[in-house]
């Protein structure tokens, strides 16, 4: 509606360092439709996570792989970078009442948008809670894979861009 290029996403709890946007934004430059800010991809940050976050992490990164036919490093990252053509699809086919940053990049994979990850810097949490209580945690991912495995049968026909 107001006919934005581009636009950044990042959480509000202080991690994602705002120096590191140039990155992000140099890759839209180079024609990636979605840049995801990894924490894990190769020449990225030093960044723990639980054991029991780690594994429902590496179940969503698995599942996305079947799902999508790419491997990605962080495919929760919440430093994401969009351009024009992926806004414009978001903005009449994200379903805000359910959608994180899993089925968002399953649904920009499976519309044909170029998708690519760039290794990130990032800091410690500023503010808020992490969600690392074990159940609601649980919960967060299970339900984030179910909403993932809704979207498998939804493919466009290979190679077809919807902008």
């Amino acid at each position: 509606a107001h006919g934005y290029d581009r636009a950044i996403q990042f959480d509000a709890d202080g991690q994602h360092d705002p120096t590191q946007v140039p990155v992000l934004l140099d890759a839209l430059d180079q024609g990636a439709d979605l840049v995801i800010g990894s924490r894990f991809a190769e020449g990225g940050c030093d960044y723990d996570v639980g054991r029991v976050r780690g594994g429902a992490m590496g179940v969503l990164r698995l599942a996305l792989k079947l799902l999508s036919g790419r491997a990605f490093s962080d495919t929760s990252s919440g430093f994401r970078a969009f351009s024009a053509p992926l806004l414009r699809y978001y903005a009449g086919s994200y379903p805000t009442d359910y959608m994180e940053s899993p089925e968002a990049l399953l649904l920009a994979c499976q519309r044909g948008f170029r998708v690519v990850e760039v290794p990130v810097r990032m800091r410690a949490r500023a503010a808020g809670n992490p969600s690392n209580r074990h159940v609601r945690l649980a919960y967060h991912y299970l339900r984030a894979l179910m909403s993932m495995m809704s979207q498998a049968g939804r493919r466009s026909p290979a190679g077809e861009r919807v902008s």
